[in-house]
């Protein structure tokens, strides 16, 4: 029980922060920022909390599934493109090429912060 309503707690807080930045942004940029942070944020947090530090599961879970689940969004990159992609093929192309391969960079540096960069206790 500790767990769900970790993963409540975690969502509501990351999809607030998703909705406060599609405010501020617009969808398209807003979209790419949250994928990019959220790809680093949890490779990074799975790294660091899981891996080095033994975080408790309900930690993990809220941070992780809950927050940074409800921050990142993939059904929106996949309609922002396909909105832009109406404009502009090669546009609609950018924007996922941004995202995927940028966040796979992003993983990749969060993953190597969590692990090299934390002070373990």
């Amino acid at each position: 029980m500790k767990d769900w309503f970790a993963v409540l707690i975690g969502g509501m807080v990351g999809g607030g922060l998703r909705y406060e930045l599609f405010q501020w942004w617009g969808s398209i940029p807003a979209t790419t920022m949250v994928n990019l942070v959220g790809s680093l944020a949890l490779a990074w947090l799975t790294t660091a909390l899981i891996n080095r530090h033994s975080a408790p599961q309900w930690l993990t879970l809220g941070i992780g599934t809950g927050m940074i689940g409800a921050f990142t969004t993939f059904s929106s990159l996949m309609m922002n493109a396909v909105i832009s992609g109406q404009q502009s093929i090669i546009y609609g192309l950018l924007i996922i090429f941004i995202n995927l391969f940028g966040g796979l960079l992003c993983a990749g540096c969060g993953y190597w912060l969590g692990g090299h960069h934390v002070v373990s206790r």
